[in-house]
């Protein structure tokens, strides 16, 4: 794969940047506990605590697919003027920015 990116010259790097949220499935129990060993932390909860939003870093999420029992690790896009949007409509409150 390395071929390919230096044929067009472009250059790949990971670096571990700021935290992403992910959805993390689990097979059959709370992966909270996975999530945390890995520095990251649960966001919100989805059906019965198997799966979960997650806060972690892309390097963490990456590791965390390989637990045994995780069924999938993938990151979340969360349009927050989008999402701001739908709260105000229901007068809830607004997320504030990110820093």
């Amino acid at each position: 794969m390395n071929d390919i990116y230096d044929r067009f010259g472009a250059t790949v790097t990971f670096s571990e940047g700021q935290e992403g949220l992910f959805i993390v499935v689990s097979q059959e129990k709370d992966p909270s506990a996975n999530i945390h060993a890995h520095g990251g932390s649960v966001v919100f909860r989805l059906d019965k605590g198997r799966s979960v939003i997650a806060r972690l870093t892309l390097t963490n999420a990456l590791a965390l697919q390989k637990e045994k029992g995780i069924l999938m690790v993938s990151g979340v896009h969360l349009d927050v003027q989008r999402y701001n949007a739908v709260l105000a409509s229901l007068g809830a409150s607004l997320v504030p920015p990110q820093q």
